[in-house]
């Protein structure tokens, strides 16, 4: 794969005809491939989940297969690593066999070397043997945020208690209490909600929560961020935000924050939220000429699509100087992944892209 540092044009280019492009166009085929031979090796997974048991192994191959083809892009190993991890965490908190993902893993390595060409398998096998020894390791559950101390910890445990409860009118209450006692709205957003999400997140992964319950809570959560913000009047001084998650994602929570405290901070935001197309996004930009995009993406295969966004935007110009900021789960696994991909920073959480927006603001 070519170098591609500073020119997300040719990393973008690059992903129709590289290794990582030949796995991605070829991942459904492959996908389907190795949940047959799985299934046929392994019946006692059917009886487990039944006739739907062939379309979800083939659609967390093909999520393996996304993260594998996204690590081989960015040359950055970690993606595909940290992804083998989660998937270890989740599926030994759902009491499946290590085993069973280690077999996957193998079968994916035997139809890519039917697949592909020997260059291209050499590329991807390295990572996928990477990924098997570490299959061996101790399974530790993540650590929980909340378990630690700090600002505002103990309302952001009983917030997050009332929300797996299903509670919303307590967790409701909770916040408009505090905020009502003179607790300041940027500590609300910044060590209670967002905390109290991420932990959601981490009790779903380890298979203490259903999927309706963190459905639950973000509703609850997103809900009450509108409201708490309601009555904001940004007067546009500080800067012009244009604020979007990629095609596909559908995570904005921490989006939604950073663009709330901007909002606190007299920026002016259009907020596009999740699931927004590339074109939508580079026609905000051309209509509002804003300081600053915000650009977030929580799940790793999606990052990729940043890079095609900026590309658009760098090659119009129209939209080429505009300063883009990227957030998000991936960009904390591999920081050096916003240079990859063309963007002009990222930051590690919600105060720290305010502090970085100001300064693009400022240039």
């Amino acid at each position: 794969m070519p170098a591609t540092h500073g020119d997300p044009a040719q990393l973008v280019q690059s992903w129709t005809w590289s290794v990582a492009g030949q796995l991605h166009l070829r991942r459904t085929k492959i996908a389907e491939r190795v949940a047959q031979r799985l299934l046929a090796e392994t019946p006692a997974l059917t009886r487990k989940a039944g006739e739907a048991t062939q379309y979800y192994v083939e659609r967390d191959v093909g999520w393996l297969l996304e993260h594998l083809s996204q690590a081989i892009a960015l040359t950055d190993p970690i993606l595909f690593h940290d992804h083998i991890a989660w998937a270890k965490s989740m599926m030994t908190a759902r009491g499946l066999k290590r085993a069973d993902l280690k077999r996957t893993l193998e079968l994916i390595a035997e139809v890519l070397d039917e697949d592909l060409s020997p260059a291209v398998y050499a590329s991807a096998i390295t990572l996928i043997e990477d990924a098997i020894q570490r299959l061996d390791t101790r399974t530790e559950e993540p650590a929980g945020r909340l378990s630690q101390p700090g600002l505002h910890v103990e309302t952001a445990r009983a917030y997050t208690n009332a929300l797996v409860a299903g509670d919303g009118a307590a967790a409701r209450k909770l916040i408009r209490d505090k905020v009502a006692a003179g607790t300041r709205l940027p500590d609300i957003l910044l060590h209670v909600i967002e905390p109290a999400q991420v932990e959601i997140g981490r009790l779903w992964q380890v298979n203490r929560i259903d999927v309706g319950q963190e459905h639950f809570a973000t509703s609850v959560s997103q809900e009450l961020m509108t409201e708490l913000t309601g009555s904001l009047a940004p007067n546009g001084e500080t800067g012009t935000l244009v604020a979007a998650c990629v095609e596909g994602e559908l995570h904005d929570t921490g989006l939604r924050v950073v663009n709330t405290l901007l909002q606190m901070g007299g920026w002016n935001s259009h907020y596009l939220g999740a699931n927004t197309p590339k074109a939508a996004i580079h026609q905000a930009v051309r209509r509002v000429q804003p300081d600053v995009l915000a650009l977030s993406v929580t799940t790793p295969y999606l990052a990729w699509r940043l890079a095609d966004v900026i590309a658009e935007l760098r090659a119009d110009p129209q939209t080429a100087g505009v300063k883009v900021l990227v957030g998000g789960y991936p960009f904390h696994v591999s920081p050096s992944l916003a240079k990859w991909i063309g963007a002009d920073g990222t930051a590690r959480n919600a105060e720290d892209a305010v502090l970085l927006a100001g300064d693009f603001a400022r240039v």
